[in-house]
């Protein structure tokens, strides 16, 4: 999700400095050009005022700031734009418990209680579910890949998956 709120950031960028360098390109002053026969009418003095005048439109051009001016905005933008979309789609605690089992959040709010990570025994415990209804919830939860169950010993150690982990502690 973050990688497509990333891309979607990093399109709208490169379109706004596209719209950007195409509307300094149409206010930005045109060099003039000039035939060979125009140039042989002019005189010494009117050629050196052409040339003076075409360097000083390209050192004071309105192009010399918009490039520094286009990377500050698209910076910015696709900043803001990817805190909006990552706000938008992220999960909160309170979205992901509404759509479990009243066992299934029990469970899960005993989970982030303990920081994320819960001996078996101590679920069932806590939670005050016989063991074989805490083992199905829990094989349940598995299977959705929202908790991982690790054999340890005599024991099985509960912790939930990374991005619930992070939803929920």
């Amino acid at each position: 999700m973050e990688h497509r709120a990333l891309l979607i950031s990093l399109l709208i960028s490169l379109a706004i400095v596209g719209v950007v360098l195409y509307v300094a390109d149409l206010f930005q002053q045109k060099k003039l050009s000039y035939t060979y026969e125009e140039l042989a009418a002019l005189s010494k003095e009117e050629l050196i005022a052409i040339i003076l005048s075409n360097q000083a439109q390209e050192k004071s051009g309105l192009g010399r700031f918009i490039f520094p001016l286009a990377v500050v905005v698209v910076g910015v933008l696709s900043s803001l734009v990817t805190y909006l979309i990552l706000r938008r789609y992220s999960a909160k605690k309170e979205d992901v418990l509404g759509l479990l089992r009243p066992d299934e959040r029990k469970i899960l709010e005993i989970l982030a209680q303990q920081g994320g990570s819960v001996r078996q025994y101590e679920l069932v415990a806590m939670s005050k579910l016989n063991k074989v209804k805490v083992h199905r919830v829990l094989k349940d939860l598995e299977q959705r890949d929202i908790v991982e169950i690790i054999p340890a010993g005599r024991y099985n150690i509960v912790q939930l998956k990374d991005p619930y982990r992070r939803i929920f502690t």
